[in-house]
């Protein structure tokens, strides 16, 4: 298990929020050199927006 925070300023949206804090875990995972993430949230909204972007 790891632990971090990161202050992030200048976030304009509740949703670009959300998908840097994705963004950070799976960052996080891969430093710690996990074999898997499991990030626990609701963020079926950040899958469908990054998916409608290709």
């Amino acid at each position: 298990m790891g632990s971090r925070m990161i202050i992030n300023y200048h976030i304009p949206t509740p949703f670009a929020a959300e998908v840097l804090v994705c963004l950070q875990r799976v960052q996080m995972g891969l430093d710690l050199r996990f074999k898997k993430v499991v990030v626990e949230e609701d963020n079926l909204t950040v899958i469908k927006k990054l998916q409608t972007q290709r």
